[in-house]
């Protein structure tokens, strides 16, 4: 099966990948209308469609609006819906969070995974009552979502992005069980400290960044790009028995008991 299309979430890497395989895409975007719209042209350059949607993933009108504008625009169907949005929240310990902050980290991380993964479950489940799909094809949607090294890890100050991110693996084996019967493949993957804005806490003082690659087995940051490649093989037909895992990809510093902050 050739997928037609893939549905993004922020991940510039994972939406530019995934159009140069051919793919058209949704871009959508919380705050960021820039980087959403740049994103968007460079599809067009790579001679894919595109889609830019404003949504509050927390909102559950608003994500209905987002399948129904991405069905409108892309042949009425979808194959493909990756759930990378996430915040991290302040960085005080449990005692000194606020609990709006708590509240708002788990509205965005898990309740938004929640509610898009439900949704686009739904119109998978759709499509291929309309189809009338032969129950021995092996793919009838996938939903990939992404988490974090750090729900594996102790980190002062993290408790709210930590729990939360472990709250999606555990979504994730919930929905594969659910859903598996009907064909609708569910897997997340963990990245370890990937060169992205919401990793500059890590990045911009050289020090720390030198520390942190001296915990990390392959001494080095990962690449957008590493991320893309797995989303891309789980995407793809050699990976249709791959479903309810978590597939970390890290460069072995879960090995090393890191310590994020010293």
């Amino acid at each position: 099966m050739k997928y037609s299309q893939i549905y993004v979430f922020k991940g510039q890497g994972i939406a530019l990948l995934l159009a140069q395989s051919g793919r058209h895409v949704t871009v959508c975007y919380h705050k960021n209308e820039k980087g959403a719209l740049e994103t968007a042209q460079k599809i067009h350059d790579f001679g894919r469609k595109s889609l830019v949607i404003q949504v509050d993933i927390s909102d559950e009108k608003q994500v209905k609006e987002l399948i129904e504008k991405t069905l409108k625009n892309f042949d009425n169907h979808i194959d493909i819906f990756i759930n990378n949005a996430g915040i991290s929240g302040d960085f005080n310990n449990v005692i000194d969070k606020e609990f709006r902050d708590w509240e708002e980290v788990f509205r965005v991380n898990i309740h938004g995974t929640y509610l898009c993964s439900k949704l686009i479950a739904k119109q998978y489940l759709k499509q291929n009552l309309e189809k009338k799909i032969n129950e021995a094809d092996q793919n009838h949607g996938i939903i990939i979502n992404i988490t974090s090294v750090r729900q594996y890890l102790v980190c002062e100050g993290s408790a709210a992005y930590c729990a939360s991110k472990l709250a999606i693996e555990s979504l994730t084996k919930t929905m594969a069980l659910e859903l598996g019967p009907q064909g609708i493949r569910v897997c997340a993957i963990c990245p370890g400290l990937i060169d992205t804005p919401m990793t500059s806490w890590a990045t911009r003082d050289a020090e720390r960044k030198s520390k942190i690659e001296k915990q990390i087995p392959m001494r080095r940051i990962g690449h957008p790009n590493e991320i893309a490649s797995m989303v891309a093989f789980l995407c793809s037909d050699d990976a249709s028995y791959c479903t309810g895992q978590t597939y970390i990809v890290d460069g072995g510093w879960l090995l090393a008991n890191p310590n994020l902050f010293a």
